[in-house]
């Protein structure tokens, strides 16, 4: 099984369609289940800070 390119953790599970992200025809990343969740929730606080919607404010509160 290939290992996370970001954490370092074999990847449990490993589903090409899920864990692989091809950049290029040369160069292929192999990312885990952990590192795509936390990345979707970076992103997603990220798109609420341009965003700001009433939704999003009340998910994403600033502290």
């Amino acid at each position: 099984m290939p290992e996370c390119n970001l954490c370092g953790k074999e990847i449990e599970s490993f589903h090409e369609n899920t864990h692989q992200l091809s950049i290029s025809d040369t160069q292929v990343a192999y990312i885990c289940t952990q590192c795509i969740a936390r990345f979707i929730h970076w992103q997603q606080r990220k798109l609420a800070a341009l965003f700001p919607t009433k939704a999003n404010q009340r998910r994403y509160r600033r502290q």
